[in-house]
């Protein structure tokens, strides 16, 4: 699996990143210029144990793949979020509230960044997990994931992973590196600074 630490600009808008290169129609989605934050610039305070809101893991499907993998992606998605969430609880970094997509859809049917902001702030959660799958071919996926403060929208995680295949497996081991990744840049964490 290979990793891009680069920084992209985070738009919330319904869990699509508007910098992202998949992006549908980033004139759709307000722009928002987010600091990625080093993991040395987080104190232990600010990520420990705080509540997230695990926004619904939005799927950009550009393969051009003839076959409807529709309900195939949605149950990946679904896996995907809930593998996410558990892992972040286990882990003791984060206390998660799911937000499902329809109830965000009636919460912000324009999918503006700061109504999505504030519908995880109304769930008590001073974090946001967005993410974006995008398959590109039939072997090639990338996860587009940050983690934002709700309060100002300041990406505190952010990762650009790419891994190969569209099936169960594949998917289980793109969220467990993932995982591995939130927690090795979480306060304590192999990369953070002690």
């Amino acid at each position: 699996m290979r990793t891009s630490h680069r920084s992209l600009p985070v738009a919330i808008g319904f869990g699509l990143l508007a910098s992202c290169p998949c992006s549908a129609d980033p004139s759709a989605v307000e722009p928002q210029a987010a600091q990625v934050l080093s993991a040395q610039a987080l104190s232990a305070q600010a990520l420990s144990a705080q509540a997230l809101a695990m926004l619904p893991i939005r799927m950009l499907d550009t393969s051009g793949e003839p076959k409807d993998q529709t309900s195939e992606h949605a149950a990946r998605l679904a896996a995907m979020a809930e593998g996410l969430s558990a892992g972040l609880v286990a882990e003791g970094r984060f206390r998660v509230a799911e937000i499902s997509a329809e109830s965000l859809a009636r919460s912000c049917p324009d999918n503006a960044p700061t109504c999505i902001l504030g519908a995880a702030r109304k769930a008590d959660a001073g974090f946001a997990f967005v993410g974006v799958i995008h398959k590109s071919s039939t072997l090639i996926m990338q996860i587009f994931a940050r983690i934002v403060e709700t309060r100002g929208g300041t990406t505190v995680f952010s990762r650009e992973l790419n891994f190969r295949g569209d099936n169960d497996e594949s998917w289980r081991r793109a969220e467990a590196f993932l995982l591995r990744e939130i927690e090795a840049d979480s306060p304590g964490g192999a990369r953070a600074k002690k």
